[in-house]
């Protein structure tokens, strides 16, 4: 809660620096000066702001939990690397045994005729 109060704050704060500098704005262009465009900066922190949620930093014990979780299901490349070609071996054997028994399928089945 406190994280959510924190975030509240800053972007009420953002919105007020960009109301201030726009009231500026008006003063200036109803005194006959000229408007300046919009500081882009401000708006894109603005924006930034509104969109994502402030994270907090990770502690140092999840961190060792999560890098504990990594390293038991961590599989080597050389595995996958044979693990993908056997795949695709046995993938491509199936549609070569699938195109052999609807030829051998098709053959009986008009040869009849």
């Amino acid at each position: 809660m406190p994280d959510r109060l924190s975030q509240l704050r800053r972007q009420r704060a953002l919105v007020q620096e960009q109301l201030e500098w726009i009231n500026r704005e008006i003063a200036s262009a109803e005194a006959g000066g000229e408007v300046s465009p919009a500081p882009v900066a401000r708006s894109v922190a603005l924006q930034n702001a509104a969109a994502a949620p402030a994270a907090s930093p990770p502690t140092t014990a999840t961190t060792a939990v999560e890098e504990d979780i990594i390293a038991r299901y961590r599989v080597g490349s050389d595995t996958l690397k044979h693990d993908v070609k056997k795949g695709c071996a046995i993938y491509f054997s199936a549609a070569l045994l699938l195109l052999a028994a609807v030829v051998v399928i098709l053959y009986f089945s008009l040869r009849s005729r």
